[in-house]
């Protein structure tokens, strides 16, 4: 199975020196959806990756890894596409 790697979210974001207002309006998101993210309680949908992916030219594959983790909300690539992101 494959999981959401929340803390690559949080080292790009922080990378790029934006907070989470910041970050969330270059990708046209609020700040309490990259908030969920970053926490674990939510993941981005579908939609949402893609724009991050291509505002700041990441694969994504990169916020994936494919080993169980406490800190990773586990979900299947499949899971994801048929729920349209909203997992």
């Amino acid at each position: 199975m494959w999981s959401f790697n929340r803390e690559r979210l949080v080292a790009l974001r922080e990378s790029k020196g934006l907070n989470q207002d910041e970050f969330g309006r270059s990708i046209g998101t609020i700040k309490q959806h990259v908030s969920l993210w970053e926490t674990g309680k939510s993941i981005p949908s579908i939609i949402s990756l893609i724009k991050i992916c291509n505002t700041y030219e990441i694969d994504i594959r990169y916020f994936f890894a494919k080993s169980a983790n406490n800190n990773c909300q586990q979900l299947s690539i499949e899971t994801l596409i048929a729920s349209g992101g909203n997992k």
